[in-house]
């Protein structure tokens, strides 16, 4: 869905804000090839900075989010003249790396090419810097900014906007589908309105693009739930007055969009968030129109930190434990609105399993939807398991786990309800006898 890194880029307004680069003809001394005919006569197109520093903290952050942190890194360090263009020659495959291991340093070489009418063709190649941080007192989400309602949109608009301040953090949720009868664009935008940078760290967004909802809301759920496990996450800088879209979708009629991911603000004095659909993919005009016509079975609104903790515990041998998904749901902070399902809410639950017996037990780990067809992607003990679509009355086993006599530990499961989905569901623990195959809550 998302266009080509090797299709061209234009200047275009607002992309860049002015003086965040600016490099003298010189620097490309000895680092460029200017096409033979006319080369000495013509200018450069634009310049582009010898060496972009990309910073990023998580276990094994995939190639995917630093390719991504890449092109917007890029499209802020070029400068074009008027008609000029650029394209990055490098595609996501070709990153010399699968992942970047937490504390590490890694490097490589990202040839731009600089075009445009009139102007002398130039292939430069940018050293990329990639540092993956160890992260340190950087707060979770205090705030679950919803938009589902109404879920159907059709025409251009705001989703939401407004300012996180220093070492504030959120989570957003977007899930509509569009009925406009063309292609509009997702963005999600970062403006720093201070006179001082500022610094966002970004869970990088996770979105799925399909007909069926379900499969949508499974896609960026999933996505999200890996990176947010995995602590990844991409530090974006944004001096004084700069504008930056990071995250752009291409939104095509029909089809339903779910996008979910989360910010901090880091460094400086705040930073002004928003979303929108804009009719135009270089569309930067300012959008004041607010997307209305709520529906009361939808959420829509700013909710307290969408996490919720449970415990439990489950004795092998004895009644099956049950653990719901989606209940008691959070409350709107200025209208009390449900989120009915608490949807993009982190649930982690802690079980302390004990096999009083003097035989090995073999504990199972269900997931049971219950409420109609759901997805659903969990980690167990750190371990994913992926439930693309369980039918409302299917009970899926999602893991087996050994107990010898007299063992007992703690079992952690980490998920959230997927947009798209049925939910409350439930997580189910029960045992059976290790050898025999009977279930050991039945067995009298």
């Amino acid at each position: 869905m998302s266009r080509s890194s090797l299709c061209p880029c234009r200047a275009a307004r607002g992309l860049v804000p002015a003086g965040l680069f600016f490099l003298l003809s010189s620097a490309f001394a000895g680092a460029e090839r200017a096409s033979p005919r006319g080369a000495g006569e013509q200018p450069p197109p634009g310049f582009v900075a010898d060496t972009l520093s990309l910073t990023v903290s998580g276990r094994d952050v995939p190639r995917s989010v630093v390719y991504s942190h890449l092109k917007r890194k890029l499209a802020r360090s070029v400068q074009l003249q008027p008609g000029a263009a650029y394209s990055l020659l490098l595609e996501e495959k070709n990153v010399p790396f699968v992942s970047f291991p937490l504390n590490s340093r890694l490097s490589f070489a990202a040839p731009v090419r600089l075009s445009g009418n009139g102007y002398r063709e130039i292939t430069r190649s940018v050293n990329v810097i990639v540092r993956n941080l160890v992260l340190e007192d950087v707060p979770g989400p205090a705030f679950f900014h919803v938009s589902n309602s109404p879920e159907e949109v059709g025409r251009a608009g705001k989703f939401f906007d407004g300012e996180l301040g220093r070492l504030e953090g959120a989570r957003f949720l977007f899930h509509h589908k569009n009925v406009s009868g063309s292609t509009l664009y997702f963005v999600f935008v970062l403006e720093n309105r201070h006179d001082v940078p500022a610094e966002v760290a970004l869970t990088a967004p996770q979105a799925g693009i399909a007909r069926s909802e379900m499969k949508a809301g499974h896609k960026a759920a999933a996505g999200f739930l890996t990176a947010a496990h995995d602590g990844v996450r991409v530090f974006e800088e944004l001096p004084p007055g700069a504008q930056l879209v990071a995250y752009r979708e291409t939104f095509p009629p029909g089809e339903t969009l779910s996008v979910l991911c989360e910010a901090v603000v880091t460094g400086g004095r705040g930073v002004r968030v928003s979303a929108r659909l804009l009719s135009g993919y270089l569309d930067d005009e300012r959008i004041d129109g607010v997307i209305d016509g709520l529906d009361a079975r939808r959420a829509r609104g700013v909710f307290p930190a969408p996490a919720v903790e449970k415990s439990a515990g489950f004795t092998a041998g004895g009644a099956w434990t049950y653990l719901s998904i989606g209940d008691d749901p959070l409350r709107e902070l200025t209208n009390g609105g449900a989120l009915m399902g608490n949807y993009g809410v982190t649930h982690r639950m802690r079980v302390t399993v004990f096999n009083p017996g003097k035989s090995a037990e073999k504990v199972k780990i269900f997931f049971f939807p219950g409420a109609g067809p759901a997805s659903g992607t969990f980690f167990i003990d750190g371990e994913r398991v992926e439930i693309p679509n369980a039918k409302g009355s299917e009970t899926v086993e999602l893991k087996t786990l050994r107990f010898e006599p007299g063992e007992r530990r703690e079992v952690v499961v980490e998920t959230m309800p997927e947009p798209g989905s049925y939910y409350p569901a439930r997580i189910v623990f029960g045992a059976r006898a290790a050898g025999d195959g009977r279930t050991s809550a039945t067995d009298d």
